[in-house]
């Protein structure tokens, strides 16, 4: 197949995927569980090179290591939604935050963000070459692929293949470069809710109706309403 000598002409190793990075590169990643971390490790291991770069994403699930101050003037941190991370780190002062409405992730990727690199994580290619976004990528990387300049894919085995529109995916000939990276997805615990949220979900759940839709978020008093 066609898509199989494309995929071999741009695979490398995730150390060269890395030397991809320059300095005030402007870099974004999927976010959560679909972030490729061990492309993001790698990256970090060269700050010494480095200055200048951001490095965009959201809700990270792995302690990566350039949050700390350390890393202040090479790599520097920038989430679009706070997770126990970012929170614990953010005294460091090498993490930036932005508060926005989800609906306009496009806009922000486009107008604020402004990515010369998308770093995503992605499935193996099925038989016509494409490869899934994953659990949560399919949140803002087609935007960020269409606007970076550079694109590198983390094919990782474990990356379950989600089906969805042409936005769920990414064709092996639209990767500037791929590389290759099992490991276990990170997840976020479910930590048991305390005595004060289950207080607030009492007065919560005393205005709910049969029949309703509700939305809920992540966290202990999220969970005490919905458990």
């Amino acid at each position: 197949m066609d898509w199989e000598r494309i995929y071999r002409s741009k695979l490398i190793a995730v150390e060269e995927a890395a030397a991809k990075i320059k300095s005030n590169d402007r870099v974004i990643s999927s976010p959560c569980s679909s972030a490729p971390s061990t492309l993001i490790d790698a990256i970090t291991k060269r700050y010494r090179e480095l200055s200048n770069v951001t490095m965009t994403g959201a809700l990270i699930l792995y302690p990566f290591d350039y949050l700390k101050d350390k890393y202040i003037g090479h790599i520097k941190h920038h989430t679009i939604f706070m997770g126990p991370y970012e929170r614990k780190m953010y005294g460091q002062g090498n993490v930036d935050v932005t508060s926005f409405c989800f609906s306009q992730a496009d806009w922000l990727v486009r107008n604020r963000i402004q990515p010369t690199v998308s770093i995503i994580e992605v499935s193996p290619p099925d038989d016509e070459g494409n490869m899934s976004f994953g659990p949560l990528g399919t949140f803002y990387n087609a935007v960020a692929n269409e606007y970076a300049t550079t694109v590198i894919c983390q094919v990782n085995r474990e990356a379950p293949y989600v089906y969805g529109t042409k936005d769920a995916f990414i064709n092996v000939k639209d990767a500037t470069w791929i590389c290759e990276a099992d490991h276990p997805l990170g997840e976020l615990p479910n930590a048991p809710a305390t005595d004060l949220e289950h207080q607030i979900a009492a007065h919560v759940l005393e205005h709910l109706e049969d029949g309703i839709t509700l939305q809920i978020g992540v966290g202990g008093v999220a969970n005490a309403i919905g458990f």
